[in-house]
């Protein structure tokens, strides 16, 4: 089991992770108002700057909301697992979706119109908290990224990523190491960090000359999570 101790790396602070998880959130109310579809890996749900018909749900499987630049530089912004809901800013302020959705693992989607969103929402108290709770945890994930690409170093960068992934896919041995069940490539971090593979791979390869980190296979262990702490305070 995850010891949450271990992620208290500001004062008061629990790291946030780009990994958008809310497995607790309550939708069933509207899975009956939408449709319940199956997406393929790499398949867009809709495009940077796209209006959409519907709001969406993640029931299983992920999806990476991203952004392009005009030289086809690709960040991304947030990943969404079980429990959470995209697609959602259009609802608001009648702007087209800021990000592009792209299935990045095979996934369960309900799709639910954009109107009948509203009018559940508005008539439930719970449905409403369930998304401003939503909105909040991408926001918290927004602004340690802006901190992170505007004033850090590449290894603090890389080392926030592992203890995020630790967070929230990390299972505790009994050696104080951690386990990652999570998979995912040198590009995935270089995405989400705005570094180069190339530097991601060096850090990463740093790291594990040092014994911070270990791979066994395509799977990755945490061997001094202290360590890390430090590289990201």
């Amino acid at each position: 089991m995850t010891d949450y101790n271990d992620f208290k790396i500001f004062k008061d602070n629990i790291v946030f992770s780009p990994w958008i998880q809310l497995p607790k959130n309550d939708w069933s109310i509207l899975e009956p108002l939408g449709n319940k579809k199956f997406y393929k890996r790499n398949f867009i749900i809709y495009n940077c700057n796209e209006f959409s018909d519907y709001v969406y749900i993640v029931d299983s499987g992920r999806v990476e909301l991203y952004i392009v630049d005009s030289e086809g530089n690709k960040k991304v912004i947030g990943i969404c697992d079980k429990g959470s809901l995209f697609g959602e800013l259009q609802l608001f302020d009648g702007k087209p979706n800021y990000c592009t959705a792209r299935i990045c693992r095979d996934a369960w989607v309900f799709e639910i119109q954009k109107n009948v969103f509203m009018d559940a929402i508005l008539s439930n108290n719970d449905l409403m908290l369930s998304n401003l709770y939503n909105l909040t945890t991408k926001m918290r994930i927004l602004y340690t990224q802006v901190e992170y690409l505007s004033f850090k170093p590449a290894e603090a960068k890389v080392a926030l990523m592992f203890i995020s992934m630790c967070k929230d896919f990390g299972v505790k041995l009994n050696n104080n190491e951690y386990k990652l069940n999570i998979t995912f490539t040198h590009s995935d971090i270089a995405n989400m960090t705005g570094l180069s593979r190339v530097t991601v791979s060096n850090t990463i390869m740093n790291l594990t000359n040092q014994g911070i980190i270990r791979k066994e296979g395509s799977e990755y262990f945490i061997c001094d999570i202290g360590y890390l702490k430090k590289l990201v305070g």
